[in-house]
């Protein structure tokens, strides 16, 4: 007869396995701020700044807060069914992303918390502890309480703190002294990560105000409506056998040469702006997959104006089999024939867009774009009917022309396609055209006397 054996795995592994979740920085922070805005908060404030050799880190909400018995309880691990259906603005799954996200990133975390007419409670989860004692939650004492928060933070009338402590990306730095300026990079990027990420609770009458170190986060509407030149689409939508609502909505977004600087850089510069085509997948309002095809499409520079935008409720997190740190997902074969026809007209809309500014670059004198459809190949070519070229092939002798002929040949051929693709791909600057720089005219000029 079979029996059953304790098999549960010791609790210093089983940390260890949940603080390598796959979380970055950005990422986690994203985590606890789900917690935050399913909690009611108007205002979240994210600070974060060296205390001597180490640092401090705390996100601090005017949330509904939580009695010591729930704080006890959405501290233990895996507190949430993932099956159980979830209020209207609730961003959580499993109960689990405040603790994943935050052993991924610091061996201590403290949440300070009070309900409205309730006493100020605290529970510290410590790697230290866990390694030697197991699961043991330290419920802290008003003392302690004391220590880890100001004045102003104690007179508060309901709210939550999260707060980290000996953060792993800090105790990677070296001790030079600008460790601060490595600190404000890291906040400056989490301040496009939750500007994108989080850009519709970032905006309205009933917009969430997140600062980092006192300066607000503007939201990043991947979708450039605030760009003149953006164009909404067709969009459809339609409902599940629970009777969940799914949106789809297509965009063009406007061609880099619409935009500022200031929204270029925004947006990472030309060359993010380019490869950020794609869906934007939506759950509760929070963007979740930003900028992939996911098998709907390939990519391609005829599809970089494209921007798919899709919503869909928490219901249905099984269904799409969303995970822990809510940044990926599934899309069901029968949506993704949905997104599929819808697909056909933001794409054609970008590719027509592209090509009559294609029609205009090469309807020149000098190339020719030789479009073989039989091949799918477009070839660029010097254009032999050129009057300049004619002239000049006129005034030489048959050798001469043998070996012109044979230099434009080479020159045609000899288009440097791939260092374009891979200046495109992995550079910030833009590409243009240009004329001969002043340098090079000098030297063609010598040789040309040489020649002669």
């Amino acid at each position: 007869m079979s029996r059953l054996v304790d098999a549960s795995p010791p609790a210093k592994n089983h940390l260890a396995v949940m603080s390598r979740m796959g979380y970055d920085f950005n990422t986690a922070v994203a985590d606890i701020l789900d917690n935050s805005i399913a909690a009611r908060a108007r205002a979240i404030n994210i600070e974060f700044y060296l205390n001597g050799a180490s640092a401090i880190f705390w996100i601090e909400d005017d949330g509904i807060g939580m009695s010591e018995e729930e704080l006890i309880k959405n501290m233990s691990i895996g507190c949430k069914n993932a099956d159980d259906e979830r209020t209207e603005g609730d961003l959580g799954r499993f109960g689990a992303g405040l603790k994943t996200a935050s052993f991924s990133q610091a061996d201590i975390l403290s949440v300070i918390t009070k309900r409205a007419d309730d006493c100020l409670c605290a529970a510290v989860w410590d790697k230290a502890v866990v390694a030697e004692k197991g699961w043991q939650l330290e419920v802290l004492d008003s003392r302690e309480i004391d220590a880890l928060t100001s004045d102003d933070q104690r007179q508060r009338d309901h709210g939550t703190i999260v707060r980290w402590d000996a953060i792993s990306v800090i105790q990677s730095l070296d001790h030079s002294p600008d460790k601060q300026i490595q600190i404000d990079d890291i906040c400056s990027h989490l301040h496009l990560h939750i500007g994108l990420y989080f850009h519709k609770f970032l905006v309205g009458n009933d917009r969430v105000v997140v600062k980092i170190n006192n300066r607000p986060v503007e939201p990043i509407d991947p979708f450039m409506r605030h760009i003149q030149g953006s164009e909404e689409l067709e969009d459809t939508y339609f409902r599940t056998e629970k009777g969940d609502r799914i949106t789809i909505q297509g965009y063009r977004i406007p061609f880099i040469s619409k935009m500022s600087q200031s929204d270029i850089d925004l947006y990472g510069g030309e060359t993010n702006i380019r490869q950020n085509q794609g869906l934007y997948v939506y759950r509760q309002n929070r963007l979740i997959i930003a900028g992939k095809w996911m098998g709907l499409h390939r990519h391609s520079n005829l599809a970089g104006l494209t921007r798919i935008e899709v919503n869909i409720p928490s219901s249905l997190d099984n269904e799409w089999a969303t995970d822990v740190k809510k940044s990926s997902l599934q899309i069901p074969p029968r949506v993704k024939q949905k997104i599929k026809k819808l697909l056909a007209k933001p794409i054609g809309a970008s590719r027509k867009a592209y090509q009559y500014r294609g029609d205009k670059e090469v309807a020149n004198s000098f190339w020719k774009a030789n479009n073989n459809e039989r091949t799918k190949l477009i070839t660029y070519e010097i254009d032999p009917n050129n009057t300049s070229l004619q002239k000049i092939v006129g005034q030489l002798d048959a050798a001469s022309k043998r070996e012109f002929l044979k230099y434009l040949i080479e020159l045609s051929a000899a288009l440097p396609l791939t260092h374009i693709y891979s200046t495109m791909a992995t550079s910030s600057k833009s590409i243009a055209q240009g004329a001969l720089g002043d340098d090079a005219l000098k030297e063609l000029i010598e040789a040309l006397k040489d020649a002669c």
